[in-house]
């Protein structure tokens, strides 16, 4: 189930140490699948992290006090004395290297300003995309310092079938989190979730190996993503796949891909537009500056190779 994209793994930078505050990059856009950058000016306010954090299993989930997997690249700001990063927003990628970006004759993605700031999590292996998105969901809600490896115990994170979305449910629950999955969700459902502040972690197809052909009928790419932000033509999404940014896919193109399917040791099973809704008591605030504006944007293909599990 949804064991997500293969990731190019590298040395943390740099290592946040202690995690009382920090300033965390700028969130990004990219696809959870695709590509077409927009930079964003936006760095990320500082944040603390409540204490204690609520008590895990202790062999299962040890309650690190380190934040060093929060982001994969940040840049250093010797002149501010902390941290700093700038956002892009990439399209989900279509399996077909011809096709980046916005539709001809329809707008450039520009993320709402009323998005979700939900921290960028890269995952670390090809099938932890479910553990990464429930990552950095306990980090946008201020619940858990702990590295993603850290939870592969708890949430049955396996290489042959990734993670399944009940134990993600259970995971957030866990820390406290309200989470609870829903199967047959709308777009409308989607909407009113992000007006109540609510995060959302989709399971839908994403990074697939051939070009071309119908996402209805491809059920071998399942990806876990979070919903950050809508508008009237695109959904914003936290891919796990994609560094250092945010992504986007067109809201008729997501309905077609908003499907998966489960084999957890033989027992298969099938899920149409699910969802896992979540919310907590105390979210990331949104930086103070806003994203650039949408004819800054500088559309970009990804690069190097790039292959699943």
């Amino acid at each position: 189930m949804a064991r997500g994209r293969a990731l190019r793994l590298g040395p943390l930078t740099p290592s946040l140490g202690s995690y009382p505050a920090f300033s965390a990059p700028g969130p990004s856009l990219s696809p959870a699948l695709g590509v077409s950058a927009v930079p964003l000016s936006a760095p990320w306010s500082a944040w603390a992290a409540p204490a204690p954090l609520p008590e895990a299993r202790s062999a299962a989930l040890p309650a690190a006090a380190g934040l060093e997997a929060a982001v994969e690249s940040v840049a250093a700001a010797p002149e501010k004395g902390g941290l700093d990063a700038r956002a892009s927003l990439d399209r989900l990628f279509t399996g077909d290297p011809g096709k980046a970006g916005a539709d001809v004759g329809s707008p450039e993605p520009s993320l709402p300003p009323d998005y979700l700031p939900v921290p960028v999590t890269t995952q670390e292996t090809s099938y932890s995309c479910g553990a990464a998105a429930v990552l950095s969901l306990l980090r946008y809600w201020r619940s858990y310092a702990g590295d993603e490896a850290s939870l592969y115990p708890l949430l049955g994170t396996r290489p042959q079938d990734g993670t399944p979305p009940e134990n993600m449910v259970m995971g957030l629950g866990h820390f406290g989190l309200d989470a609870a999955m829903q199967e047959g969700m709308s777009l409308a459902d989607l909407r009113s979730s992000l007006r109540a502040g609510k995060t959302v972690i989709l399971a839908m197809q994403a990074w697939r190996d051939a070009p071309g052909g119908s996402w209805a009928d491809t059920w071998d790419a399942g990806h876990y993503v979070v919903l950050n932000g809508m508008d009237e033509r695109y959904a914003y999404f936290m891919d796990p796949s994609t560094e250092e940014r945010y992504a986007y896919v067109p809201l008729d193109e997501l309905l077609e891909r908003w499907h998966d399917y489960e084999d957890r040791d033989g027992q298969v099973r099938r899920y149409l537009r699910l969802g896992i809704v979540v919310s907590g008591r105390s979210a990331l605030p949104r930086p103070e500056e806003p994203p650039a504006d949408p004819d800054r944007m500088e559309l970009r293909r990804p690069v190097g190779p790039w292959s699943r599990h």
